[in-house]
């Protein structure tokens, strides 16, 4: 079995580290970054099968990263695009789903449901 590459990109600590738990298996390789400039520093050193991007981030935000991963050709080296938020949706987030793959409210996720939902995003479901 080929192991899955996530790009994690999330700046609370806490969370981070409890989704790389989460997805700590042979079938995920988990890369954090902890700010939009470490995401992006990340994201053309390989082809990501899935980034998981916070859109509240420290430096660059999330609609920034969205935007810049849209028109720099080093940036679209990614498969599956996922947005994670804990922000009420509104006319900015709206467009930035368009862009994307699917979201994830944080807050609504446990563990198992959070697995689940990435690995559906992965299989294209």
């Amino acid at each position: 079995m080929n192991t899955q590459s996530i790009l994690l990109i999330e700046d609370d600590q806490l969370l981070r580290e409890m989704y790389m738990e989460c997805l700590a298996s042979d079938t995920f390789s988990v890369t954090p970054a902890r700010d939009g400039e470490e995401a992006l520093q990340k994201l053309p050193e390989r082809h990501w099968d899935l980034v998981l991007l916070d859109m509240m981030l420290p430096k660059i935000n999330g609609y920034e990263i969205l935007k810049r991963m849209q028109t720099e050709p080093d940036l679209k080296k990614y498969r599956k695009l996922v947005l994670m938020t804990n922000v009420e949706p509104d006319n900015e987030f709206n467009e930035a789903v368009k862009m994307a793959d699917g979201y994830i409210t944080k807050s609504e996720y446990d563990p198992d449901q959070f697995i689940k939902r990435i690995t559906s995003f992965l299989a294209g479901a």
